[in-house]
């Protein structure tokens, strides 16, 4: 191959890596091997797939490399990567993604903080049932099955919202994120393997809830016992208050859903 071809390939490959969503990217290098049939495209293509924890379908494209490589050296260096990857295939994290688990039906016309909250809770449950490592959750696949979207009564911020609330919980990281923060494109990749409650933060209204709680139990002990009532009250207050706090669910959020996001007739991207 010319050397002016292969540069061009080169910078195509980098043209699509700068595509701002993994599947763009993919879908990008896929289309330019199609074109090219390169040993380097396949490369690439198996190194995106494998950072997202699809092993098969990298070795499919790291064997594509191996016979089409424009030497014995590297071929062999491509053989060798693939034969390391079938020795460390058991190793690799299991990846699942919340529109392919088996969830019950679920659908509102417009859910609320909760209905989120409870799917969420259900997906990671089922996707652990089944031995995943990590669950990728989109906002616009949540949103669907919850209910409520597409539509001009979307809730999306508050999904969107909900979704960034369970980085409290557990690690992760946010593979795309809309340029407004909210929108059916926000995608999480969340690692179910270890939660981070001993960290977890409250809410800040499950936090002005447990103040508020600690204060009346104050009051009202000191009322009542003085010193020592006012110091079991404040105690039980702000447990009270905490409780009360992380059960509210109130409907009363049903506006916050007009504002901000992506395009409510928009789909997820």
């Amino acid at each position: 191959m010319a050397g002016e071809n292969l540069a061009q390939i080169k910078a195509k490959i980098r043209e699509c890596k700068q595509r701002p969503q993994v599947e763009c990217q993919i879908g990008c290098l896929e289309d330019l091997f199609l074109r090219t049939n390169n040993y380097l495209v396949a490369l690439e293509i198996g190194h995106l797939l494998l950072r997202y924890f699809r092993p098969d379908e990298a070795k499919g494209y790291y064997e594509q490399a191996a016979e089409l490589a424009p030497d014995e050296e590297t071929k062999e260096n491509i053989k060798k990567r693939i034969q390391e990857l079938s020795e460390r295939k058991r190793q690799i994290p299991v990846r699942l993604n919340f529109r392919d688990l088996p969830l019950p039906s679920f659908s509102v016309s417009i859910p609320t903080e909760c209905d989120f909250k409870r799917v969420l809770r259900e997906a990671f449950q089922a996707a652990k049932n089944v031995g995943a490592d990590y669950l990728v959750v989109k906002a616009g696949d949540l949103h669907r099955h919850v209910g409520g979207y597409p539509g001009h009564n979307h809730r999306m911020p508050v999904c969107c919202e909900v979704m960034r609330s369970f980085l409290r919980c557990y690690k992760g990281e946010i593979l795309n994120e809309p340029p407004k923060g909210n929108g059916a494109s926000l995608e999480i990749n969340y690692d179910l393997r270890a939660r981070k409650e001993r960290f977890q933060k409250p809410a800040e209204g499950e936090s002005a809830i447990a103040a508020g709680g600690m204060v009346v139990g104050i009051i009202s002990g000191a009322l009542l016992g003085g010193v020592p009532g006012a110091v079991i009250g404040g105690i039980t207050g702000a447990v009270v208050g905490t409780i009360l706090g992380k059960s509210c669910c109130s409907r009363a959020d049903s506006n916050s859903g007009k504002e901000g996001g992506d395009d409510k007739r928009s789909s997820s991207i």
